[in-house]
């Protein structure tokens, strides 16, 4: 019953934020991206985020393959994560600079909607403070959302 709580509450700020965006004429752009984020988290929580989460496993092990056959070790996995970790850094700058910034474009949308999948993929304390982070800011807007429509 949480996950459907989530998705369903995910869902509505996701809709109304693309709706404050798109008919607004890109009106409060870093509302919009805290609704997309909200939007992400909330598809994360269903089979199609763990559909993604394997995704992104599966390039790490084809990357850290790859590297291991390059570099004459089978076994290696790490430099996939390591290469995910630093894109998920980059991604996590750029994003938060662009919110900073006001400079709000598709592609930073973009961007934002793939921010709790790529924080999932740094490993250690860090990468688990940044998903409670995300999912922390995730439920506080989508409490109120969940408070009427009596979820």
């Amino acid at each position: 019953m949480e996950e459907g709580v989530t998705i369903s509450a995910g869902l509505v700020v996701g809709i109304v934020s693309a709706c404050v965006w798109f008919f607004g004429n890109q009106a409060l752009p870093r509302c919009v991206m805290i609704g997309l984020v909200t939007f992400s988290v909330g598809v994360a929580s269903t089979a199609v985020g763990g559909w993604l989460q394997n995704g992104v496993t599966w390039v790490n092990d084809q990357v850290g393959s790859l590297l291991g056959d390059l570099l004459d070790r089978p076994k290696l996995t790490t430099p996939g994560t390591v290469l995910w970790a630093i894109a998920a850094i980059v991604l996590v700058l750029w994003v938060g600079f662009a919110f900073k910034k006001r400079e709000i474009g598709f592609k930073v949308l973009g961007g934002t909607l793939l921010l709790p999948y790529a924080i999932a993929t740094i490993p250690g304390t860090v990468g688990e403070l940044g998903h409670g982070l995300l999912e922390t800011i995730a439920s506080v807007v989508a409490w109120p959302v969940i408070q009427l429509l009596g979820l």
